[in-house]
């Protein structure tokens, strides 16, 4: 098993139609106390740029299972922050 960590911005109509890609998937609102971002894998491996601050949000984390967690940094209206970590 292999871990994996993504970072990218996008406008929200993309993000938007990215997220519709996952039907199952289930986003509710971004909450600082299950930000698990930094306590994934190797924390000491993980970039800073990976753990920056998200003001407001939108998020889906599974704690404990072997999927994929998304946060999407929504604080800039013209363009999201998308981070993605997980297992393959």
């Amino acid at each position: 098993m292999s871990g994996f960590i993504v970072k990218f911005t996008a406008e929200p109509a993309i993000v938007d139609k990215f997220m519709r890609s996952f039907p199952s998937f289930r986003i509710g609102p971004y909450e600082l106390e299950y930000d698990g971002r930094k306590c994934f894998g190797a924390p000491q491996y993980i970039p800073e740029c990976f753990t920056e601050p998200i003001q407001q949000g939108k998020m889906r984390r599974v704690p404990g299972k072997e999927d994929v967690d998304i946060y999407i940094d929504t604080t800039d209206e013209r363009s999201f922050v998308v981070y993605m970590q997980g297992f393959y």
